[in-house]
């Protein structure tokens, strides 16, 4: 009996990756449906930024020293 077989393992990595990026895409408009805003930090454009309440074009680390100061 075969305990490893990388290529099933491949498939299966691959499908479940296919699935959380499916799942973790959906957050957004769930819940926006359900109340909630959304607050996008990053440094580059996302196709959600004109959907979201707050778009912040910086590093993490800056956005958080600007409640630190």
């Amino acid at each position: 009996m075969k305990l490893y077989d990388s290529k099933n393992n491949i498939a299966t990595f691959k499908s479940a990756v296919s699935k959380s990026e499916r799942i973790v895409g959906s957050i957004p408009s769930i819940a926006e449906e359900n109340g909630a805003l959304l607050a996008i930090i990053t440094l580059s454009e996302t196709p959600l930024d004109s959907s979201a309440d707050f778009v912040f074009h910086l590093k993490v680390e800056e956005f958080i020293n600007l409640f630190q100061s």
